[in-house]
Formats: structure tokens, sequence, C-alpha cells
């Protein structure tokens, strides 16, 4: 899915004391090994049951085994080292794929005229199918904004991205 040439991903450390971690596949839901990515799951003795009077928020929060979905996409390498890629809900599904909003910006990072962008799914913004076929269809657009929206720790503020981006209906 991700080719990790593209960015030297930084160990975030390893997984605490008393508490276990595991990656599971996205797409089959099986228990993954070194390198490979999924999202990152953990069960601990302190950590917590579930949220109090609400039933759904718990059962969305864990497996059937008790183990904490923490929404994050990740792997871990021979030596335990844990390395985070993205946020699960961050991902964009077209057709039967996932793509990564931060494998796009990286690319897009390559250019030296960019200076900071962020990708968020948004309507089909330009339609060619008519002149090249249903096949060449642009599923996506650029847009430029003079400034990025961000939250309080500067931190870009993808969920007003997204808005802005289904408010857009063409370039």
């Amino acid at each position: 899915m991700w080719d990790r040439k593209c960015k030297r991903y930084e160990s975030i450390g390893f997984v605490v004391s008393n508490t276990e971690m595991k990656v599971v596949s996205l797409k089959s839901g099986k228990i993954l090994g070194p390198h490979a990515i999924g999202e990152l799951r953990f069960k601990s003795q302190s950590m917590m049951l579930g949220y109090f009077g609400n039933l759904e928020a718990t059962k969305q929060s864990f497996d059937k085994e008790g183990w904490l979905r923490s929404g994050d996409l990740g792997y871990y390498n021979e030596h335990g080292e844990i390395f985070l890629l993205d946020r699960v809900n961050e991902l964009i599904k077209y057709k039967n794929h996932l793509l990564s909003p931060n494998k796009i910006e990286q690319a897009l990072m390559i250019n030296p005229a960019v200076t900071e962008v962020a990708v968020v799914p948004g309507r089909d913004l330009i339609k060619l199918s008519s002149v090249l076929g249903e096949e060449k269809k642009i599923r996506g657009g650029i847009v430029f904004l003079d400034d990025l929206p961000k939250v309080t720790s500067a931190k870009i503020a993808r969920h007003e991205l997204k808005r802005v981006a289904k408010n857009i209906t063409h370039v």
C-alpha cells in the first residue's frame, strides 16, 4: 500500500510496560507482523472499559476481543519500534482502494514551489468523461487557498477543509 521510500518515518518509540499492541489489516481484519501496515490496537489492565452511558461508542472503540481501536495507521519493526503513518479516519476511499492523504501530500511537497499542502476528499471537481471517456475522468482537483485553516495547536483543520471541498462545484 505505501512505499516507505517516499518518507523516512521516525519511530514514536515502544509499547509501554503492561500494555500489548497488535496491528490489524484494514481489509482482512487479520493480525499482521513486522513492517505490515494496519490499524494499531492496544490492550492493558489499566485501560478504560468503555464510555459511560454510551454503549454504541464503546462498541465502535473496541474489537470483539476487547482491544482498543486506536484509529492510528502504522506498523512496527523487528525491534518493536512503532511507526505512525496516518489516521484511519483520514484515509480516502476510492473504489476498492484506501488512499493516504499523507502520501499524496508528501509527493506534492517535493515541488519546491509548494510551501504547505493538505489533501482531503471532495466532490468530482472536473468532469471530462464526455470528451475523454469515463476511464479518463478526473476524480479530484486542486484548490488553492490563501491560507490553510488551522486549529489552536497550529495543525491543519482537516474538518474545515472537508467542508470547503464539499462546497466547491467546479474549478
